[in-house]
C-alpha cells in the first residue's frame, strides 16, 4: 500500500528547484476536499473544515505567487496550441515555432499577471537588453504593484498595526497556541488605546465646535475620518491606472532572446511536471480519483466523461499509459494538450478541424482555463514557496523592516542585557533559540512521530489529532479556534471579504464579455476599490456622523428617540468612549478574551483527561457521510 508521505522529491530537468511530488500530493488532496487520516487513509473534509478554509482565503503573498504561476502557465498553453496547429499544417511533422514573433504567445506573455512578477523581465532590464516599450511596461506594472501595497495598508490598518506588534514580540508564535492567544489579546490593547485616543479627541472637538459650524465642517470631517479607507480606494485606482498603461505599452513590446529562453524553460518545466504527476498516478485508481476531484471544479459538466473525469485528464492518462518510454510519454502529453486546446471536439475525434481563433474565442478560452485547472495542481504556492523579493509590496516591506528590527533585538539587545545582568548561560541560550538553524530543527521535530510527546500540549496537535485527546479538551480547543477564525478572517478582514466577490465578478465579466483571460491582479484592484470606497462612505456618513451627534449622514438626531447623541459607551462616571472608536480593535478584543479563556480551559481539561499517546486515527469512528479511501493508491 502506497503512502503519500513516503513519496520522495523528484528533481525535474527544467526546474531550478526540486519538484516535490510529496507536496503536490498533499496539495491535490486538499483541493479534492480530502484530509489525511493516518498514514494509509484519506477522508472527505467536514463541512465546517471546508467553511473555515473558504473564510480564511489567502494572503497577499499567496495571491502574488499564484498570479505569477498562472501567468506563465497561460504562455505554456499558447505554445502547446500553436505547436499543434503548426504540426497539423505540416502533415504531422514537428515545426520549430518562432516564439518571438507569434502574436498569440506575445499576447499571453505581456499580460499584467505575467509582467508584474516575471524575474526574466527584471534580468533583461538589468542587462540592458530589454526594449524601451518593455522597460516601460515593466516599470508601470511595478508602480501598480506598489500602489496595490498602499491599498493593502489602507484596507487593513488595524491588521498592519497588530501584526507589527506581534513581529516585535515574537514572530515565531503560532496564533492557534495558548501563547498565541495571549499575544493576540495583548497586541490588541495598544491598538485599541491608540484608536480610542484619536476617536475621543475627535468627539470632544466636534462637541466644542458646536452646531453653528457643523454644516461648514462636515465635509472636511468626512474626508479626515473616512481617509483611511478612502486612501485605500484611491491607491487601488492608481494601481488600476498604472496596470492599464502597462498593458497598453506592452502591446508594442517585442520578445527578446532572454525572454524567449525563459518562456521555453517554463514550458519544459510544466510539461515535465505533468509527466511526473501523470506517471505517478497512472496505475493508482484512488490517486486518479483524488486528481479528478481536485480538477473537476474548474471544468464544466459538458467537458467531463460519464464518470465525471475531465476529458482532458482522461485523454492525458490514456496517452501516458500507452507510451513505451519517457520521451514518448512527454511527446504524447504535448500532442494531447495541443489537440484539446485547438480542435473542435475536445475528445479528439476531429483531428483536422480546428476552432476559429477569431469567432470562437470564448470556447478557446474555456479550454485554456481547463488546462490551467490542471497546471495549478503541479505549480502552486503550496508547492513552490518562491521567496523572490519581486513579490514584496509596500506593506510587506514594512513588515520586513519590523522583522529585521526584531531579529536584531533578539540577537543583540536581549542577549546583551542578559550578559550585563551576569546571566551568560541565558544569553547564550537566547542566541541559539533565535537562530534559523534552531527553528529548522524545531520544525523538523514537530513532524517527527518520535518527538510527539514534546508537542502533545500544542493546540495545533489537538486540532490535527483529536482522537488522541478527551472530548472536553477537543471541544474547548475547537471553540477557541472558531473564535480565532472569526477574529482574524471576519472582523479583521471585512474589507477583504467584501473584495473577494467583487473581484470574482470582475473576472467573470472580463472573460464572458471580452473573451480574454481574467487578470487576477487587475480584478483584485477593482474589488479593493469598490470595497474600500464602500467602507469610506460608511465610516464617514454613519459611524463618524453618529459619534459627533449629527445623526445618520449628517442629517441631525432623529426626533422622538430615546437615544442620546453623540452615541457613547459609559465606562465610568467620568469617562465615556464615543461610538466611533468601537473599532475593529475593540471588536477583536471582545472576541479574543473568551477565545483565551476557552484555550486556558482546554489546557486544564487536558491535564484532567490526559493524552492517549501518539496513536493512529481509526476510520471506524468517522461520520458515516465522510467518504474514506486508501491514500494515493
Amino acid at each position: 500500500m502506497a503512502n503519500c508521505r513516503s513519496i520522495a522529491p523528484i528533481c525535474s530537468g527544467g526546474d531550478q528547484q526540486v519538484f516535490s511530488l510529496q507536496k503536490t500530493v498533499a496539495h491535490i488532496t486538499r483541493k479534492a476536499n480530502f484530509k489525511q487520516i493516518g498514514p494509509a487513509h484519506v477522508a472527505k473534509r467536514t463541512v465546517m473544515n471546508r467553511l473555515r478554509i473558504l473564510i480564511d482565503g489567502n494572503t497577499a503573498a499567496d495571491r502574488y505567487r499564484r498570479n505569477a504561476y498562472e501567468g506563465s502557465q497561460r504562455v505554456t498553453a499558447a505554445i502547446a496550441a500553436e505547436k499543434h496547429r503548426a504540426k497539423a499544417s505540416n502533415s504531422g511533422a514537428p515545426v520549430k515555432l518562432d516564439l518571438a514573433n507569434n502574436n498569440n504567445i506575445k499576447s499571453r506573455f505581456w499580460r499584467q499577471d505575467n509582467i508584474r512578477f516575471n524575474r526574466a523581465l527584471r534580468t533583461e532590464n538589468e542587462n540592458g537588453t530589454l526594449s524601451r516599450h518593455g522597460k516601460w511596461a515593466m516599470r508601470l506594472s511595478r508602480w501598480a504593484h506598489h500602489a496595490n501595497g498602499i491599498t493593502e495598508l489602507g484596507a487593513a490598518p488595524t491588521g498592519m498595526t497588530q501584526k507589527s506588534i506581534k513581529i516585535l514580540s515574537n514572530p515565531k508564535f503560532d496564533d492557534k497556541t495558548e501563547r498565541g492567544h495571549w499575544r493576540t489579546a495583548a497586541s490588541l490593547v495598544p491598538v485599541f488605546c491608540a484608536v480610542t485616543a484619536i476617536g475621543k479627541g475627535l468627539s470632544e472637538s466636534l462637541g466644542r465646535i458646536g452646531n453653528a459650524a457643523r454644516e461648514t465642517l462636515k465635509k472636511d470631517v468626512t474626508l479626515i475620518v473616512g481617509g483611511v479607507s478612502a486612501i485605500a480606494a484611491l491607491a487601488s485606482l492608481f494601481s488600476l491606472g498604472f496596470g492599464g498603461c502597462s498593458a497598453a505599452t506592452a502591446t508594442k513590446a517585442p520578445l527578446e532572446k532572454g525572454l524567449v529562453d525563459n518562456i521555453e524553460k517554463n514550458y519544459n518545466k510544466h510539461m515535465e511536471r505533468l509527466y511526473l504527476l501523470l506517471n505517478e498516478v497512472k496505475s493508482k485508481p484512488n490517486a486518479q480519483t483524488l486528481l479528478m476531484k481536485a480538477m473537476k471544479r474548474g471544468v464544466g459538466k459538458d467537458y467531463r466523461c460519464s464518470d465525471k473525469t475531465p476529458i482532458l485528464l482522461h485523454r492525458l492518462m490514456n496517452a501516458v499509459k500507452s507510451a513505451d518510454s519517457r520521451a514518448e510519454a512527454r511527446q504524447a502529453i504535448e500532442d494531447t494538450v495541443g489537440s484539446y486546446l485547438t480542435e473542435v471536439d475536445p475528445s479528439g475525434f476531429t483531428p483536422q478541424k480546428f476552432l476559429d481563433p477569431e469567432n470562437q474565442k470564448g470556447e478557446l478560452l474555456r479550454r485554456e482555463n481547463h488546462f490551467i485547472a490542471l497546471t495549478n495542481l503541479i505549480e502552486h504556492t503550496a508547492i513552490d514557496d518562491n521567496k523572490d523579493v519581486i513579490f514584496r509590496d509596500t506593506r510587506q516591506s514594512i513588515e520586513r523592516g519590523f522583522e529585521k528590527l526584531q531579529h536584531s533585538g533578539s540577537k543583540k539587545l536581549w542577549p546583551g542585557f542578559l550578559k550585563r545582568c551576569g546571566a551568560n548561560q541565558w544569553a547564550e541560550r537566547s542566541l541559539i533559540k533565535s537562530s534559523p538553524e534552531y527553528q529548522a530543527i524545531k520544525d523538523a521535530q514537530r513532524k517527527n512521530p518520535l518527538f510527539a510527546h514534546k508537542y502533545y500540549r500544542s493546540a495545533q496537535n489537538i486540532l490535527d489529532n483529536p482522537h488522541q485527546y478527551g472530548q472536553v479538551t477537543v471541544g474547548l480547543t475547537r471553540c477557541a479556534e472558531f473564535l480565532r477564525v472569526v477574529n482574524h478572517s471576519i472582523l479583521l478582514s471585512l474589507n477583504y471579504q467584501l473584495t473577494r466577490p467583487i473581484a470574482w465578478l470582475s473576472g467573470r465579466i472580463t472573460e464572458s464579455a471580452f473573451k480574454i483571460p481574467n487578470s487576477r491582479s487587475m480584478s483584485f484592484s477593482i474589488g479593493r476599490f469598490f470595497s474600500s470606497a464602500t467602507w469610506a462612505v460608511a465610516e464617514a456618513l454613519l459611524i463618524v456622523s453618529l459619534a459627533g451627534g449629527n445623526g445618520v449622514g449628517f442629517n441631525g438626531p432623529e426626533a422622538n428617540t430615546s437615544v442620546n447623541f453623540p452615541l457613547q459607551i459609559e465606562l465610568s462616571s467620568k469617562f465615556a468612549v464615543p461610538v466611533s472608536v468601537v473599532s475593529t480593535a475593540a471588536q477583536m478584543l471582545v472576541v479574543a478574551v473568551p477565545a483565551l479563556i476557552f484555550m486556558g480551559a482546554a489546557k486544564i481539561a487536558l491535564e484532567i483527561e490526559g493524552w492517549k499517546g501518539n496513536v493512529e486515527r481509526s476510520t471506524e469512528n468517522l461520520h458515516k457521510r465522510r467518504q474514506v479511501m486508501d491514500a494515493w493508491t
